[in-house]
């Protein structure tokens, strides 16, 4: 397996950050007569402070799969919300 990862985060203001993610990599199975899969995916988050107990996060993701092998490549797209409260 190799690959290679690009992560940037930055901080909007006092309470919004947000972090941008890309990678690829590439899986070569020996145990296949060559196949070999072609990952690569993007993410892009934002978090929110809201008070010093409460914080919401939104993430978006696109993951792409291209494989050698009959059935294994795919798209994957999906959006992730959540709050977090400590106590």
């Amino acid at each position: 397996q190799t690959g290679a990862n690009l992560i940037w985060s930055s901080r909007l203001s006092a309470t919004l950050a947000s972090n941008l993610s890309a990678g690829i990599s590439r899986v070569q199975f020996q145990s296949l007569s060559s196949g070999a899969d072609n990952l690569g995916y993007i993410r892009f988050g934002l978090t929110r402070q809201f008070d010093p107990k409460i914080s919401g996060s939104l993430n978006v993701n696109r993951l792409k799969n291209n494989s050698d092998r009959a059935g294994g490549s795919y798209t994957e797209n999906s959006v992730a919300a959540s709050l977090n409260v400590r106590f």
